[in-house]
């Protein structure tokens, strides 16, 4: 998902194909420069809406601090808004 924030013509593509199926578009305004902001602005329907936040493990953090300490510590620092908090199960 986060390839699609480098260029506003995937991004563009993204919001056509969740129209297209009447999905969900899950963008997120904590992870976009204004120049895409702007973009999306433009192409959202007044019926959309963007996430306030996505929170999804890198590498770097699954090997510093390991799943279960940056869960507990995304939860308990949540904002207030919409997040998605992409979750990964492993065994």
């Amino acid at each position: 998902m986060l390839v699609l924030m480098k260029k506003p013509e995937l991004i563009e593509l993204y919001i056509k194909i969740g129209n297209d199926y009447k999905l969900p578009v899950m963008l997120s305004k904590n992870i976009l420069n204004d120049d895409l902001q702007k973009t999306i602005d433009e192409r959202l329907n007044k019926f959309e809406s963007l996430l306030d936040n996505v929170f999804i493990v890198t590498s770097e953090q699954y090997f510093a601090i390991g799943l279960e300490n940056y869960y507990k510590s995304v939860l308990q620092s949540l904002p207030a808004g919409l997040s998605l908090l992409g979750i990964h199960c492993l065994r």
